[in-house]
């Protein structure tokens, strides 16, 4: 049988429980299938309990924004990386994320179906000259992370 885990910080849900974490529904999903989904909540100070969980696995699902509560992915991203080259099949995969895990993606699928007029502002002074040309509300969000963390709605 497949065993998958699900990767969650500690800070975000400390309930080990699939029936009553955040994710339930998730591993209800996997439950469906025929995959056997296992929690792993992870924390700064558990990075050598959490690789030797990740290495019994076939592959992981990791829910950890890149930036929250004060926390990052310094730790973590390295033991990712260790054991996708060890065989684990990670998703998103560290190098995935710091690629696509900025806004930037929105502004580089704004023409898609999906999209909207997005812009991205790499200065204070090429933000600065766009806002006193406004004449509606917009919404402005960091580069990275998640969360509604650094949202401004204007």
């Amino acid at each position: 049988m497949v065993r998958v885990g699900l990767l969650w910080r500690a800070e975000w849900d400390r309930v080990v429980d699939p029936a009553a974490a955040k994710l339930h529904g998730m591993f209800e999903a996997f439950a469906s299938i025929g995959v056997d989904a296992e929690p792993v909540v992870y924390g700064d100070a558990d990075v050598e309990r959490v690789r030797g969980h990740l290495l019994e696995l076939d592959g992981v699902l990791v829910w950890v924004n890149p930036i929250e509560q004060g926390l990052d992915r310094s730790r973590l991203d390295p033991l990712l990386r260790d054991v996708a080259a060890a065989g684990v099949f990670v998703s998103a995969h560290p190098d995935v994320i710091l690629r696509l895990g900025t806004k930037q993606v929105l502004v580089d699928t704004r023409e898609l179906s999906w999209g909207t007029d997005t812009r991205r502002h790499a200065t204070a002074n090429e933000l600065r000259a766009r806002l006193v040309t406004l004449d509606r509300p917009i919404v402005l969000k960091q580069l990275r992370g998640m969360g509604s963390h650094g949202v401004c709605v204007s």
